[in-house]
């Protein structure tokens, strides 16, 4: 027997099934019971990692894949306009994003929306209502250019599917909670990236 085949009825054993069918269902009980789990481990997740510190994550993981093709290329000067047009425009949305928090003296922790004592619909805010995240979106993009790898430009969609799900969705559960139907007007007429 080979040890796929034992560890199959080792787990089917383990959840009272009799037959070891590739094509076996568990039953809802413990489809439910496994959804739970990742439920919790999955909001467990949510505003624990600084965006700083998730953007340095990311940074650091397409240096690390970036010898991998393909690699692409662009000619030297259009490539340093784009990348300087990017780090201008993570410059403009980031700064202006925590300047407008100042303004109006509500927190820009982000690891406790909650905390929020103002809704900033003005300026920058007035474009995308996460222009600090565009921000650092800018910035792994240009240096997914710089670094001339298509596989670490790519990464740039994992950073977007992971800010959405476990930092900006908890932030917006809590403005709604904070400022309901003014946040959700907001919501309404700015986009959430760009």
């Amino acid at each position: 027997m080979s040890g796929a085949y034992l560890r199959q009825t080792a787990f089917l054993g383990a959840i009272n099934c009799t037959h070891a069918s590739p094509f076996y269902l568990p039953p809802p009980s413990i489809l439910l019971a496994l959804s739970l789990f990742e439920e919790v481990t999955l909001k467990s997740l949510e505003l624990k990692i600084p965006p700083a510190a998730v953007f340095g994550a990311f940074g650091l993981i397409m240096w690390s894949i970036s010898s991998l093709p393909p690699q692409f290329s662009m000619l030297e000067g259009n490539r340093f306009i784009v990348i300087l047009t990017l780090l201008l425009g993570e410059a403009y949305f980031g700064l202006s994003g925590v300047i407008s928090f100042k303004k109006v003296g509500t927190t820009v922790h982000p690891m406790q929306p909650e905390k929020a004592s103002a809704l900033v619909t003005s300026g920058v805010y007035q474009v995308s209502r996460n222009p600090m995240y565009l921000g650092l979106l800018l910035g792994l993009i240009s240096w997914g250019l710089y670094l001339s790898s298509l596989w670490a430009v790519a990464c740039c969609v994992l950073f977007v599917t992971y800010m959405n799900r476990f930092q900006i969705a908890p932030e917006e559960r809590a403005m709604e909670k904070r400022f309901g139907e003014d946040f959700n007007m907001y919501r309404q007429r700015t986009r959430r990236w760009l």
